[in-house]
């Protein structure tokens, strides 16, 4: 026996890429960390998840199915995306690392100076206004007064 022989006999199933073209739900849920009725369930509530069915009612998961389970559990347990904020992500086709990762991605412009006079004016409007409460209190305080 060959040493390339040896080392593919030495291989356990877990170490060799995925080479076939359909699994089945128990080879999915160890391979993805998710149990089985977690799956089935998860079928009903993301459309992008549609595994085939073989004649016998197995469901047939491809290498595509097993990306959007990797992709809903990120979502769901390390994003913390509800089911309907996961749908809404998958639908969108949009999985950035996280949504901070989205936020950080938009630049935002710088403030104009035209913004920065008008919310210093809205500052001077807000003290003036304050100044007429407290008189208009001082005033109700005298006319009770009487």
């Amino acid at each position: 026996m060959s040493k390339t022989e040896a080392d593919a006999v030495a291989m356990t199933p877990a170490d060799q890429p995925l080479e076939k073209l359909f699994y089945s739900i128990g080879e999915v849920s160890e391979m993805t960390g998710v149990e089985p009725y977690v799956l089935r369930y998860w079928e009903v509530e993301f459309k992008p998840l549609h595994p085939s069915k073989r004649s016998s009612g197995q469901r047939t998961y491809q290498k595509k199915d097993i990306e959007t389970v990797l992709t809903i559990r990120k979502l769901l347990y390390e994003d913390l995306y509800t089911i309907a904020g996961a749908r809404k992500r998958l639908q969108e086709g949009t999985t950035h690392d996280s949504p901070i990762a989205a936020v950080e991605q938009v630049a935002l412009p710088a403030p104009e100076p035209v913004i920065i006079e008008r919310i210093q004016k809205d500052e001077e409007s807000l003290n003036l206004l304050k100044e007429i409460r407290s008189e208009l209190q001082d005033l109700q305080e005298v006319l009770r007064n009487l």
